[in-house]
């Protein structure tokens, strides 16, 4: 165990270890010299000597504390630190006033074991002692934010972390360049670039291409162009990593929807695809392979897509991009869908000893409807099963069931041209499903609409679930609501939003600014660090938007549509009315952990990667928003985005895709079975007065490529049965919002409202 990287953390503490001591000084009693050889045996690595020594009975609480920190490192060194943390947890107790906390490895490791089993008040009070009892120790701050900003008002802990500078300038320098990074995210840009304050000096070349790089951010967050331009050109003139810089420049421009002062920002990324060879940071590597794989493969051109993916992952992992949904893409033919010529593929599924009644069923072939239902197909004794199936773009998904309907087992499988698909499904245990949704209250003479806009909501997968008896709230909204399968054309949550909140403007896109809203949709990969849609903050300035129509009379409409870091920040959480009026909701928080029930019926969320399960913790904050606006009186129309689903779909979409066996498990699928639980929680806090919508802006096609079917049902009083004809345009949505929140508009009807509204309004 000597060679595993707990030693590696325990070693770098030992030094911080015999520093402290070295500035304590007790009486050199018998029980002090048995702690220092305690510790001498720790800093020669004699880990099983330090675990074997017990620590004096009549160690004052300073001996005690040395010692305990000098065994921890052994416990670290040799795999056992939950026993370590046990241990320190101990000797803090209450939270003794002295502010003692254990050296900073230490206190970190604690603050995580806190974290990850949902202590994070008790997390972040430690971190905050923790870095204030070590000052100059970058790693516990960033804790300390990280934990505080879940339990507390974020700018408030920017203030406390502000006013508590180290010491130490170099590291007060970092310090100042990461809390301008993390205000900026939170929707703080110009508090950003004060926070930079002057350039540092070039004896610390890695601060200055920092320093450069958070005040390009926040000039672009900003939208300042020109001043944008000069100080990259100045950056550009000090930096020798000119390669770095030309292509984080085209990915910020690109993210935030701006174009340079000479070309385009497309032309920028494909020169700094050209010469990726030449970027010297790995990270923004991997940022331009990944533009370049996604782009081409939006745009029509997988071949190329491919040959960059390749190039791509002799290098890096390209986590959630799946050579196999390239390979698909390429074998298309040019027209998309197989014309009627083509010849059925035969779909064979194969079964050892099928149960009596045992039943197939299959989503709707290729070029019907997404939300037909699926066809049911008896096994034969034999146990083979053949039918014929058109090559489609989208996998064929089928369910298992026994005779009396538990669900056996489930998967996907891919039709393509020129091969049998065979599929030889195995039984598992049955599907016990979810619980009934809790129904709505009584009218309470109080008439609320409430629009929760689940970023890539996809039907397929809806669907699919929904077979599986695992999603009752949108089984039971489906069931006895109005329901249609909007075009979202072009498939890209701005674009979408654009028409939402500005109904009667122009909703065309042209190729570039496609190109920006690809930019847009890729924060899921992790090739951007914070989300680009902030920068649709601009369009809430003019008076003739959604909100400002739905507010000019006695209503009140909230807009939670960005939620982005600090709810409070730019326009979001803004409530527009009474008569015209502005107000901010109360700030809430931008996300939190899940609960330890919510852990227990969620495992797959709950253990995903941290840079991943942040995702589901948004939503879980977002859907807290909404619990807690249904159940006050602070708006009577709230339209509320579920921006992290789209960032793990496109993360997470390539593990559920492929020709296999999944029987429903895949943290995707917990995800839409989680908001499907968060969806009936609000459905039972809103009453027989509200009305409820539940609208995507676009599906899900590959992990790379969106599709433009989007999910829409809605719910209430008047609200019949039903399905809206054809596929109406999701620009028709904001006309159906504001005829339900009873504001006569001449926005365009695109077919939505068409049976929906005959009997319906408030």
């Amino acid at each position: 165990m000597t060679d595993s990287p707990a030693r590696s953390l325990a070693l770098l503490a030992l030094l911080s270890v015999l520093a402290v001591l070295g500035f304590r000084s007790w009486d050199r009693s018998v029980t002090t010299l048995a702690v220092q050889a305690l510790c001498s045996q720790a800093e020669q690595g004699n880990w099983t000597s330090v675990l074997e020594t017990s620590i004096p009975r009549k160690a004052n609480e300073d001996e005690l504390r040395t010692a305990s920190e000098c065994r921890c490192l052994a416990l670290h060194a040799t795999d056992q630190s939950a026993t370590c943390n046990s241990e320190l947890e101990a000797i803090l107790g209450d939270e003794p006033e002295d502010r003692w906390a254990p050296l900073p490895p230490l206190s970190e490791g604690l603050v995580r074991a806190r974290k990850s089993r949902g202590a994070i008040r008790a997390a972040a009070a430690l971190a905050q002692r923790a870095s204030t009892a070590f000052p100059n120790h970058l790693g516990l701050r960033i804790l300390e934010l990280e934990t505080r900003i879940a339990v507390e008002e974020p700018s408030a802990v920017l203030n406390s972390l502000e006013q508590r500078l180290p010491s130490d300038p170099v590291v007060r320098q970092q310090f100042r360049i990461w809390l301008a990074d993390q205000s900026r995210q939170l929707g703080l840009a110009e508090r950003a670039i004060t926070l930079l304050g002057p350039a540092p000096g070039p004896g610390i070349p890695g601060q200055l291409f920092a320093w450069h790089e958070q005040r390009t951010r926040a000039l672009a967050r900003l939208g300042r162009s020109a001043e944008l331009q000069s100080s990259v050109t100045r950056w550009m003139e000090s930096s020798p990593l000119q390669a770095d810089v030309r292509a984080l420049y085209a990915l910020i421009l690109e993210e935030e929807r701006l174009e340079p002062a000479e070309g385009d920002v497309a032309s920028l990324l494909v020169a700094s695809a050209d010469e990726v060879n030449e970027i010297v940071d790995p990270w923004i590597r991997e940022a331009i392979y990944r533009r370049v794989i996604m782009g081409l493969a939006a745009f029509g051109q997988p071949a190329q897509a491919l040959a960059w993916y390749d190039q791509a992952r002799e290098e890096f992992p390209l986590e959630g991009l799946e050579r196999s949904e390239l390979e698909r893409e390429a074998s298309r033919p040019a027209s998309g869908l197989p014309e009627g010529g083509e010849r059925p593929v035969a779909v064979r599924f194969v079964l050892e000893s099928p149960a009596p009644g045992a039943t197939i069923a299959l989503s709707p072939p290729a070029g019907h409807a997404v939300d037909e239902p699926w066809s049911s197909h008896p096994i034969p004794s034999t146990g083979t099963l053949v039918l014929d199936r058109m090559a489609d773009n989208f996998p064929q998904r089928w369910v298992l069931r026994a005779e009396d309907g538990q669900v056996l087992g489930s998967g996907a499988a891919w039709v393509r041209e020129g091969a049998e698909v065979r599929i030889v499904p195995r039984s598992t245990e049955p599907s016990s499903g979810r619980p009934e949704p809790t129904p709505a209250a009584a009218a309470d003479g109080q008439h609320k609409l409430f629009v929760i806009l689940p970023d890539c909501g996809d039907w397929r997968l809806i669907q699919y679930l929904r077979m599986r008896g695992e999603l009752p709230t949108l089984d039971r909204l489906l069931d006895t609501g109005y329901r249609a399968v909007l075009d979202s054309n072009p498939p890209f949550t701005g674009a979408a939003l654009r028409s939402l909140v500005y109904p009667s403007g122009n909703t065309s896109s042209s190729v570039l600014s496609v190109l920006h809203e690809l930019g847009a949709e890729l924060e899921g990969l992790a090739s951007v660090p914070s989300n680009p849609l902030d920068s649709l903050r601009w369009f809430l300035a003019r008076d003739d938007d959604l909100f400002a129509t739905l507010g000019r009379g006695p209503l009140r409409a909230a807009n939670l549509l960005y939620a982005h870091g600090n709810l409070a920040a730019g326009h979001h959480a803004r409530v527009v009315g009474p008569e015209g009026t502005e107000s901010q909701l109360p700030v809430l928080r931008s996300s939190r952990p899940l609960s330890a029930d919510e852990a227990t019926a969620f495992p797959l969320l709950a253990g995903l990667p941290m840079d991943v399960r942040e995702h589901v913790e948004r939503i879980a904050a977002e859907m807290d928003a909404a619990s807690q606006i249904a159940q006050s009186e602070a708006a009577d129309v709230v339209l509320l985005r579920l921006e992290s689903l789209d960032l793990l779909t496109h993360s997470r979409y390539g593990h559920i895709a492929g020709h296999k066996q999944d029987n429903g498990a895949g943290a995707l699928f917990d995800a839409y079975r989680y908001m499907d639980n968060r969806l009936g929680q609000l459905r039972s806090q809103l009453d027989a007065d509200d009305t409820l919508i539940v609208v995507s802006d676009h599906g899900i096609q590959t992990a790379m490529k969106h599709s433009r079917q989007a999910f829409f049902v809605a719910v209430g009083p008047g609200i019949p049965e039903g399905r809206a004809p054809g596929s109406p345009h999701f620009r028709g949505l904001a006309q159906v919002v504001a005829r339900l929140a009873g504001v006569e508009t001449t926005w365009p009807d695109t077919g939505i409202l068409a049976g929906l509204t005959s009997e319906s309004g408030q």
